[in-house]
């Protein structure tokens, strides 16, 4: 079953590449037997967002709304999502969806999906007051991590912590991060986590202290 009740949502888009982002307004999709509306507190900024915008990738359509690192709380949702409730605060990253039916899917790796979905890419993301997305690909956010600290590990987070968890990282393994930058930030915090021994490689010597922090 489809509800029918559409929303208006505000957001801010660039109109052409490399444009500034500039206030728009815009109807939102209907909300799907799966999907979910979520009032937007919080969206991160990745680099990824700044090539959507310059069209660096040549797939950008616009007026184009980015924004992926997303934290917000649901309003309404679908008939048939159950993993999720009105009022959960949750987490979008990257991926918005994909065909779940082909054996990637079915194997919990809907990133290799050939029919996957990116959250801003063809469709409005999370520079806005709201966003409408698959609830099969939100995240419920533990009430310990505060709202502006969780939308980078929905996309920076991720990418370093999934080959630590492929790799099996643990108090065996000997870690080096090539580059302090965000992802490396989050790379040496996981990392070490773990229990690995952790190296910082870096050309900038007034990141030491901060990659001792980072552990």
């Amino acid at each position: 079953m489809t509800t029918k009740l559409q929303t208006k949502i505000e957001g801010y888009a660039s109109q052409e590449a490399k444009s500034t982002l500039a206030p728009i307004s815009f109807e939102a999709a209907e909300l799907g037997p799966y999907d979910i509306e979520v009032e937007i507190t919080h969206c991160g900024i990745c680099h990824s967002d700044i090539h959507l915008i310059d069209n660096d990738w040549k797939t950008s359509d616009y007026p184009l709304v980015p924004g992926h690192e997303i934290v917000g709380h649901i309003k309404r949702k679908g008939d048939h999502l159950t993993e999720l409730k009105v009022g959960d605060r949750v987490g979008i990253g990257w991926q918005r969806s994909s065909c779940m039916a082909c054996e990637w899917c079915h194997k919990g790796e809907e990133n290799l999906c050939f029919k996957q979905e990116a959250t801003c890419v063809g469709y409005p993301g999370g520079y806005a007051n709201k966003i409408i997305a698959d609830g099969r690909f939100a995240f419920k956010i533990p009430d310990a991590i505060p709202s502006e600290f969780a939308g980078p590990l929905l996309c920076g987070g991720a990418t370093v912590f999934s080959p630590l968890l492929e790799h099996g990282v643990n108090a065996l393994t000997r870690v080096a991060v090539i580059g302090i930058g965000g992802l490396g930030h989050m790379a040496l915090q996981f990392a070490n986590a773990l229990g690995a021994q952790v190296t910082a490689i870096s050309t900038s010597p007034s990141k030491e202290e901060e990659a001792k922090k980072f552990g």
